[in-house]
């Protein structure tokens, strides 16, 4: 499959990747330093996010729109605030802002943004 058409057309394929994206964020933390962090803690929170893709899928806008806004935001915050800049902390910046790119293409916002005449026969 073209990855152009991927990016256009397939929202599945995408969101599929957003949630094998957040857990690698959850080996990537746990690989490093935790600081103390139990692995429940760090579990729950992917779940949690691997639930909320499933939302977008099932066409949820305000989910979509809260996942765009926590990790942009996150990487942002991370990026303006942040000290002590290292690789482990740019790779950290850098899964967050794939995690972005991954809930952006046209066919993850077409999918999310459903035209009205569909809601009606829904």
């Amino acid at each position: 499959m073209d990855v152009a058409q991927v990016w256009r057309r397939s929202a599945g394929p995408l969101l599929a990747a957003y949630v094998l994206l957040d857990w690698l964020v959850l080996i990537y933390i746990r690989t490093g330093d935790s600081e103390g962090v139990p692995l429940a803690r760090h579990i729950g929170g992917t779940l949690v996010a691997s639930g909320l893709a499933w939302l977008v899928w099932r066409r949820s806008r305000v989910v979509w729109s809260l996942l765009l806004a926590w990790h942009g935001g996150f990487a942002l915050f991370l990026m303006l605030v942040a000290t002590g800049w290292d690789a482990r902390l740019s790779g950290f910046v850098l899964l967050n802002a794939v995690q972005v790119a991954a809930l952006l293409p046209p066919a993850v916002r077409r999918h999310v943004w459903r035209p009205e005449e569909r809601l009606a026969t829904t």
